[in-house]
């Protein structure tokens, strides 16, 4: 649960994701939910689409209206090429 000072920051469970990249192969399935909003802290694009490549489909579920997404610090737009579905 969020509290005072606490942000999202995509960048970290990604960089975790990529330690741990050894465990996903052509059968896993990645599912992220979220909203995408990164407080403008790096967005690991790379790292992302690394994963995405690994595994057998990736799925995103942004729980935000589709018109905020890619407004303000939504990197929504940065993951989308990579996904299998984005809903």
């Amino acid at each position: 649960m969020p509290t005072i000072g606490v942000y999202s920051d995509y960048s970290k469970p990604l960089r975790e994701y990529k330690a741990k990249q050894g465990q996903l192969n052509k059968r896993t399935i990645m599912l992220w939910m979220g909203d995408a909003r990164n407080n403008y802290l790096p967005s690991e694009e790379k790292i992302f689409k690394d994963l995405c490549r690994r595994v057998k489909k990736c799925y995103w579920l942004n729980p935000e209206a589709k018109s905020k997404w890619n407004t303000g610090d939504s990197v929504i737009g940065r993951y989308t090429p990579y996904v299998s579905e984005l809903a």
